[in-house]
């Protein structure tokens, strides 16, 4: 059960309140932002919480059960904060946050955590920035349990795969460009189709941060599967990890000597097979004369 600072709980019981709302935000680079409803900034717990942006909480929903919690923001941006290369190339996207309530006119009485959760659609406008925000419930409405599948359901280096993505993860350098979906690597070159279904990111220079998988690698030419945001540049660096197919014999076996671990059903026959229809002996026989 949530406990009420006392003081704030005092102010709530009065009736008249001057409360405020703050949101902390934890993008996937580790930085940490703040925003306040409110007209002045305020510092809680070593978070500062801006009140330039303006920010506006609406459509409010908490749930006591396990439905989604549901919140829309929208907060003032000329695009030094939310710029679009950061929100198009995935710096904003399952960023961490939390919802708190304070009196503003007493920051003594301490802060009440309401929401916790993660971002999820953010939609840039003229001057304005609306964000989605996720409550904690939102793991409850995942699919649970495995169903039967010819490819392995495990996901390179997790916890059923279990392989050490560390030899398989290698730095390396853009050697030219061709466009925005298509890069030169001059560092480490790897053998044809190595990083295909790899997961590649960029570390530094205009694409910091980027993520992006590879659809096909050739002669260190490595072609991604959606255009980046921005273009990288000759000398920019980028981290890259080898892709799986998921196939039994080709990767898990072949690739990553890994066959134990196979998330799969590669053996099992296909539905087309399950229920075609017997077949009849090709057999013939010859009839008699009356």
């Amino acid at each position: 059960m949530k406990t009420l600072p006392p003081a704030l709980a005092a102010h709530y019981a009065l009736g008249s309140t001057t409360l405020a709302y703050a949101l902390r935000i934890q993008r996937n680079d580790s930085y940490v932002f703040g925003f306040t409803s409110a007209d002045q900034d305020v510092t809680f717990d070593g978070t500062v919480y801006k009140s330039e942006q303006g920010l506006n909480i609406s459509s409010l929903e908490m749930n006591s059960g396990f439905s989604v919690d549901n919140l829309e923001l929208s907060t003032l941006d000329d695009g030094t904060l939310f710029s679009r290369v950061d929100v198009l190339g995935g710096l904003w996207r399952n960023a961490k946050f939390s919802i708190s309530r304070y009196n503003y006119a007493a920051l003594e009485d301490g802060f009440e955590v309401i929401m916790v959760g993660t971002l999820g659609e953010v939609t840039l406008g003229n001057g304005m920035v609306k964000v989605e925000l996720r409550g904690l419930q939102q793991f409850f409405q995942q699919p649970v349990g495995a169903v039967v599948s010819a490819t392995c359901r495990a996901r390179l280096g997790d916890s059923l795969c279990k392989v050490d993505l560390n030899p398989i993860t290698k730095v390396c350098r853009v050697g030219s460009v061709i466009d925005k979906q298509t890069i030169v690597e001059d560092f480490n070159p790897m053998p044809d189709g190595y990083f295909e279904n790899g997961v590649l990111v960029f570390v530094g220079g205009a694409c910091d941060w980027m993520r992006a998988v590879v659809k096909t690698h050739s002669s260190n030419t490595f072609v991604l599967q959606l255009p980046l945001v921005v273009q990288p540049a000759v000398g920019d660096y980028f981290v890259v990890t080898a892709g799986c197919k998921k196939r039994y014999l080709e990767d898990c076996i072949g690739k990553f000597n890994n066959g134990l671990n196979f998330q799969g059903e590669p053996h099992v026959p296909g539905i087309d097979k399950i229920t075609a229809t017997v077949g009849r002996r090709g057999t013939s026989s010859s009839s008699g004369g009356s």
